[in-house]
């Protein structure tokens, strides 16, 4: 009888190893550019979203010689919803909660000015790009909208303030 040799063709194991860590770094490079992309997206949305308050408001002053006391509430007729495109105020596009909006009541005694001013901000989640206006969250509508110096680390917030006054 006569031996037969087998040759057996296949991978060996460091073959196998060196695919499988090419696809964990592929797989890790794709998923953090995956995520950092929604990020960004999420970051153009709330800025979009405050432009959008932003234009509401001055749509409604010019209307009705004063700006709306919250985007939450309708303070006079018309509807202070009906300036917005879905006739709904935008939320957050993560939290789905409603933006920061401080406004300034002229009749007020308190205040660090007497004018009927608003502003509005959306902490962003990256402050890539020179996006992000202000280090710390606002309490005064009166305020400018943004930093002398903005952050450019997170967190980070874009705000807009009243264009009439």
């Amino acid at each position: 009888m006569s031996a037969k040799l087998s040759t057996q063709s296949g991978f060996t194991l460091v073959e196998l190893m060196v695919v499988i860590a090419i696809i964990a770094i592929l797989a890790s490079v794709g998923f953090t550019t995956y995520t950092s992309s929604q990020r960004a997206g999420r970051d153009s949305k709330r800025i979009a979203d405050i432009q959008e308050i932003q234009k509401a408001n001055e749509q409604y002053f010019a209307v009705n010689n004063k700006y709306a006391k919250s985007p939450l509430t309708t303070d006079s007729t018309p509807s202070f919803y009906s300036y917005f495109e879905n006739q709904d105020p935008p939320t957050d596009p993560e939290a789905s909660q409603v933006y920061t909006y401080l406004r300034n009541d002229p009749a007020a005694p308190s205040g660090s000015c007497n004018q009927d001013r608003y502003i509005v901000c959306s902490q962003l989640e990256s402050c890539s790009g020179g996006k992000c206006m202000k280090a710390a969250l606002p309490t005064d509508p009166c305020e400018s909208p943004a930093d002398p110096t903005p952050p450019t680390t997170s967190p980070g917030y874009y705000c807009v303030s009243a264009l009439s006054n």
